[in-house]
């Protein structure tokens, strides 16, 4: 730019960068002899509007019935350059069955990420959501898949109280259940069967309950 009649040159336009952050712009005089020639300019480049709303990690989540998801989920609210924008207000809302604490709605911090208190899973082994909004932002969606706590109990479900002729086998092979505190169906426990009295014999003795949770004598 050249100087005008009052000594003065002005540039046409400055605009910031598109990441968050100090901004600086120098104005050099082309000829010699001028004290404090060059001089800067600063500014400082902020955050636009929200524009997305995005997980922080996974939103495809395991857990345990009955117990707090760890790690707790988060979501990050940015503009249209990326940049983080606090102080978004974001809802989350779990499915039926689970909870989060006593706020639903969370206030972005400065780096842009919010998170609720704490998402308690239910009670019933199964998949349960829980789904971020801000504004008018497409939300996010996280899903949990909460599996069976620890072996409890077990209990028979089928061929007790049979008869069947001696030296036969029993019509119905006697089969069990094993359940965690919940009544939630425990895969993987292995069961052994033994004759405890009437000198009988048993095939396939040690077997693995299924995702139904049972375990079935092979004969």
């Amino acid at each position: 730019e050249r100087f005008d009649s009052a000594g003065v040159a002005a540039a046409t336009s400055w605009t910031m960068g598109t990441t968050v952050g100090a901004n600086t712009l120098t104005a050099l005089a082309l000829t010699s002899g001028i004290t404090g020639n060059p001089v800067t300019f600063s500014a400082t480049a902020t955050a636009g509007a929200a524009a997305r709303l995005t997980a922080v990690g996974s939103n495809s989540l395991t857990g345990t019935v009955a117990k707090t998801l760890t790690p707790v989920p988060q979501v990050k609210v940015t503009d249209a350059s990326g940049n983080a924008v606090a102080g978004a207000v974001v809802t989350f809302t779990p499915s039926a069955g689970s909870l989060i604490g006593p706020v639903g709605s969370k206030t972005t911090d400065a780096a842009g990420l919010a998170s609720p208190d704490g998402w308690l899973l239910g009670t019933v082994a199964g998949s349960y959501t829980l789904t971020a909004a801000a504004g008018g932002l497409t939300s996010v969606t996280f899903t949990a898949a909460a599996s069976a706590d620890v072996a409890n109990a077990m209990s028979i479900v089928l061929g007790n109280s049979q008869s069947a002729l001696a030296g036969r086998p029993v019509a119905i092979e006697p089969s069990v259940k094993v359940v965690d505190v919940h009544n939630n169906a425990v895969a993987g426990i292995e069961v052994l069967f033994e004759v405890a009295s009437g000198g009988g014999t048993a095939v396939g003795r040690r077997v693995t309950t299924n995702a139904q949770g049972t375990a079935t004598v092979g004969g």
